[in-house]
């Protein structure tokens, strides 16, 4: 196997090359029978705090040089509840004031943590499997569907925007 191929027996994973990738405990793909031990064990532990085929994983980023954002990614099977939107707005509102909170959940999310969250000046903005395919496929740039996703909740107060909503518009 190539250096830039990555094989996991449940996961797939979209390579390319000469990019390094860094994976700890938290950011591991299920585990491959492939894998040593330890690792097995690490990805198991994962599997028992965040369910049979998720994990995950809090970061930041900063678009434009000024838009702040921390990213939360959960890989999970079932939709994203008020609950976990909850959790992920008390991470983001002890930030400073210009911080605002990505959650990418690639099940999507319950329409009733949506609307909860919305119409409340709320610094989240909510992304799922459709914009992740629409990337992918190249249909729109990850910065364009940022700062139109952005636009959208300072204008309407709606968290979340279907990436299909915004490629009609175009």
């Amino acid at each position: 196997m190539k250096s830039d191929e990555r094989k996991h027996s449940s996961t797939s994973a979209i390579t390319r090359p000469n990019i390094t990738y860094k994976n700890d405990a938290s950011t591991r793909p299920l585990p491959s029978s492939t894998e040593p031990p330890t690792l097995r064990a690490r990805s198991d532990q994962n599997a028992r705090n965040h369910g049979p085929i998720g994990f995950r994983h809090p970061t930041g980023f900063t678009l434009d040089g000024t838009q702040h954002f921390i990213l939360e990614a959960k890989w999970e099977k079932e939709l994203t509840g008020r609950d976990d939107l909850d959790v992920f707005l008390g991470k983001v509102n002890r930030t400073a004031d210009n911080t605002l909170g990505l959650f990418f959940a690639i099940a999507g999310f319950q329409p009733t943590a949506i609307e909860l969250h919305s119409k409340r000046r709320s610094p989240l903005v909510l992304s799922d499997g459709g914009d992740l395919l629409a990337i992918l496929d190249e249909r729109i740039d990850l910065d364009e569907l940022l700062r139109r996703k952005y636009r959208h909740a300072s204008m309407t107060g709606e968290v979340y925007l279907p990436v299909t909503r915004i490629l009609i518009d175009s």
